[in-house]
């Protein structure tokens, strides 16, 4: 087992994973768009009826989970009261910036106080806290967006990665029906661990990513060298799939190769 700084490394890495295939800091957004999102001065909305959480909530969760180092169902418990999105990215950046517990921070915000003044009260720089923001809750990028439509792809890859059948895989992926990119986390740690990787995949219906690296016990530079050794399989079939498309795109309409 490793200690809490290998451990936030490893949190690290699957985040940037989840991120698909790309570079660690491709974070965007405008000072006028942040302005804007904390515009409005009201306190922290905590409701009396439990929701039915999105995936989106629960992909927020998790991500603020692996982001303090603390356990899903603490999050989850706080999205289940009603907090919202927007409160809970502001309240864990200013937790992490400012090494303050999270549910402190969310009762520190009162109607009077906008998300930017509490962090200015607790000496918290502006232009760090948007950047901690962004870092929790980055834009959607494209090629996570097209692998999320490409799940064939993520097959093709994880089935050479971890040199398993390609049916037994699919079928697998079909019954779980789990986003691709979780399966490609589940990959590295399977890999890392030498679990199986339906095994990997039912400590996670239960815990963060974070949670399950660190019951595995695995460490961070494991993770980050079979973390690049699956991004170059990925990336191969993904341009093998284009290489494909655009042939056949091209027989469609009468260009001959």
């Amino acid at each position: 087992m490793f200690h809490r700084p290998g451990l936030m490394g490893v949190a690290a890495v699957l985040v940037v994973l989840a991120g698909v295939v790309l570079n660690v800091e491709t974070w965007s957004a405008k000072d006028a768009e942040e302005t804007a999102a904390h515009r409005g001065i009201r306190p922290v909305r905590f409701l009396t009826d439990k929701s039915s959480r999105s995936e989106a909530d629960r992909e927020l969760a998790e991500r603020i989970a692996e982001y303090l180092g603390m356990p899903r169902d603490e999050v989850d418990a706080l999205i289940d009261k009603g907090v919202t999105q927007s409160d809970l990215i502001s309240a864990a950046a200013i937790a992490k910036l400012g090494d303050r517990d999270l549910q402190a921070v969310l009762k520190a915000k009162t109607e009077q106080k906008a998300w930017p003044t509490v962090a200015r009260e607790w000496n918290i720089d502006a232009r760090e806290f948007r950047k901690e923001r962004h870092r929790i809750s980055p834009a959607k990028k494209g090629k996570e967006i097209w692998l999320d439509q490409h799940p064939e792809v993520v097959l093709k890859s994880i089935a050479e990665y971890l040199e398993m059948d390609e049916k037994k895989l699919a079928a697998m992926i079909k019954q779980e029906r789990v986003r691709p990119r979780e399966w490609l986390k589940g990959a590295v740690l399977s890999r890392v661990s030498g679990k199986p990787l339906t095994e990997v995949m039912a400590m996670k219906k239960k815990r963060s990513w974070l949670e399950v690296a660190t019951a595995l016990g695995v460490s961070r530079e494991e993770v980050q060298t079979e973390m690049h050794r699956l991004k170059k399989i990925l990336k191969k079939h993904a341009k093998r799939y284009e290489e494909h498309r655009e042939t056949g795109a091209e027989r469609r309409v009468g260009i001959s190769e």
